[in-house]
């Protein structure tokens, strides 16, 4: 009589082993790998279910649960960053696959998507899953998603650009936070000095992501990364990759 079910399986199983937790009155939470199902209509059919039940989906997009992107949310909700002028995201290996990590990020910092634009598209890891080079906004700040790759090296890093402040995120969840400062060699020019910043990994984000299921599960506590939020991410990218086909 399990309580909470994580789901570790091939993506193409997602949806049935979903299914079959329903069945089980003992299920309170489920937790599943990324993404929810390999079909944007299959996926909105379960997270309705889901929610129908009352059951909690949580979807392990873990770099919501991890301390430092925490942190960086931080920074930009207390104006430390300044005006969010855009941001980068360099990624390879798909758009669903390691792409939609750096979307799930945007969304979390910056708030919904709108007004995309494709510009070019490579098959560096899936016929289906494209590695796209793109424009989007969320929440009004623009992004800049550039696709390399995946077969000459592996690349997952964001740079973030502020009037007040730089953050570059490299691989491994290494961040650099650079502030701007007035430049004492020429005056009145400013330049970015590098800051420590509050970049500090205390706990695993997996046990952050259990620690935060279970909280939801006693109270009134909402799922960092739930089925509603990773349904958005496949959207956007479902609705990228149409794009990407409609320009070939």
């Amino acid at each position: 009589k399990p309580e909470i079910v994580s789901i570790c399986t091939p993506d193409v199983t997602h949806v049935k082993v979903l299914e079959l937790c329903l069945k089980y009155s003992s299920v309170r939470a489920v937790w599943c790998e990324k993404p929810i199902a390999t079909s944007l209509s299959e996926a909105k059919a379960i997270v309705s279910r889901y929610a129908q039940c009352g059951v909690k989906l949580a979807v392990n997009y873990q770099r919501r649960w991890d301390e430092r992107y925490q942190q960086i949310k931080q920074l930009i909700d207390g104006q430390e960053l300044g005006k969010i002028q855009k941001a980068l995201a360099f990624y390879g290996k798909g758009i669903n696959h390691c792409g939609s990590h750096a979307i799930d990020l945007f969304m979390f910092w910056f708030g919904q998507a709108s007004q995309a634009e494709v510009f070019d598209s490579l098959a560096d890891y899936d016929a289906i899953d494209l590695t796209l080079d793109a424009r989007v906004e969320f929440g009004g700040v623009p992004v800049y998603l550039i696709g390399t790759d995946e077969r000459a090296y592996s690349l997952f890093e964001i740079q973030i650009f502020g009037s007040l402040g730089r953050i570059i995120v490299k691989r491994g969840g290494v961040v650099e936070f650079w502030r701007v400062k007035d430049d004492a060699e020429f005056p009145g020019h400013r330049r970015l000095d590098a800051d420590e910043g509050p970049f500090i990994l205390k706990k695993y984000p997996m046990t952050v992501a259990l620690e935060n299921i279970i909280l939801s599960l006693e109270g009134d506590v909402p799922v960092l990364s739930s089925g509603d939020t990773a349904l958005q991410v496949l959207s956007l990218c479902s609705q990228l990759l149409d794009m990407a086909k409609e320009k070939k």
